[in-house]
């Protein structure tokens, strides 16, 4: 959990929520809740911009292949 993993990290937290496992700890909870949130919306942010590289590479390959069209 410490290392990234958000699976892990959910499950921390959900363990020091409910006090399984370990003491409960409603603190730790929610920093580890937190964790998981950040975590995910980075990925979900490296996803977006390669998805809009993807699209603008996309985009630039019609133009280019608009102009060609012109061109003939």
């Amino acid at each position: 959990a410490d290392k990234g993993d958000m699976e892990a990290q959910y499950l921390v937290a959900h363990a020091y929520r409910f006090g399984e496992g370990v003491e409960k700890n409603l603190e730790k909870a929610v920093e580890y809740y937190t964790l998981t949130i950040q975590n995910r919306n980075q990925d979900v942010e490296s996803e977006l911009e390669e998805t809009k590289k993807e699209l603008e590479e996309e985009n630039n390959k019609e133009k280019q292949h608009q102009k060609k069209q012109k061109n003939f």
